[in-house]
């Protein structure tokens, strides 16, 4: 069995008039993979975001196959692209007729065991769709937790963010942890409150390595990590 590292999966193109994938999606999973794995330990996978949603899934979900059939495992899948309370620009959906989060979290259970780490470096991932909802209960990073859950990888870890902002330098993010529960959870909780003490630190961190690192840290090192 050959154990990789991370991967992660950017769209291919811009959007219309926009320099969205080459001037930040694609650099920034690109110095990503760098900080956290060596050679031969990262690979960086592209889906075509000009075809429809589901076209894209399915994309998304045979290259995560493809690992379960070469018998590689990973420790870490990462998405960057677009994202939205209810579903991410690789073809998700977390509610409505075309729900699909459940297929993406057995893929990745399938190839990660109980504790993969899933960096949603998409806007919006970590809000609720329903208006006063816990911790951005029932958004997609919510549901994909509670998926991965239901799929065995009880001690997942989801970081998204909340609002629209830069991919990676985005301070607003949730993180929402299997611990140990074979259903999931209520929400997530910031990894730094806004706001707090500890709130220009945590700005600062992100416009350094540090915005790639946190996924790595346990929550309750946060804090110690930024603040010096």
């Amino acid at each position: 069995m050959t154990w990789t590292s991370t991967i992660a999966f950017v769209p291919s193109f811009n959007s219309h008039g926009k320099r969205d994938v080459t001037g930040a999606f694609l650099p920034e999973a690109k110095k990503f993979l760098a900080e956290v794995g060596g050679e031969g330990q990262v690979e960086l996978h592209r889906f075509d975001n000009r075809l429809k949603m589901s076209h894209r899934a399915e994309q998304v979900l045979d290259i995560l196959a493809s690992y379960e059939t070469q018998r590689r495992k990973m420790l870490c899948v990462a998405f960057f692209c677009h994202g939205y309370k209810s579903g991410i620009q690789a073809g998700f959906r977390s509610s409505g007729r075309a729900k699909n989060v459940e297929e993406l979290a057995a893929a990745i259970a399938a190839i990660t065991g109980k504790g993969p780490i899933v960096p949603l470096y998409c806007c919006s991932t970590a809000a609720s769709p329903a208006r006063g909802a816990a911790g951005g209960d029932g958004g997609f990073a919510d549901e994909l937790r509670d998926h991965l859950c239901a799929e065995g990888a009880v001690n997942c870890r989801v970081d998204a963010h909340t609002t629209v902002a830069h991919t990676t330098k985005n301070p607003y993010v949730r993180r929402f942890e299997g611990q140990g529960s074979p259903i999931g959870g209520t929400g997530g909780q910031y990894l730094i409150t806004p706001k707090s003490k500890l709130w220009k630190k945590w700005r600062a961190a992100l416009r350094g390595p540090a915005r790639f690192h946190f996924p790595w840290w346990d929550t309750g090192l946060v804090p110690d990590k930024i603040a010096w």
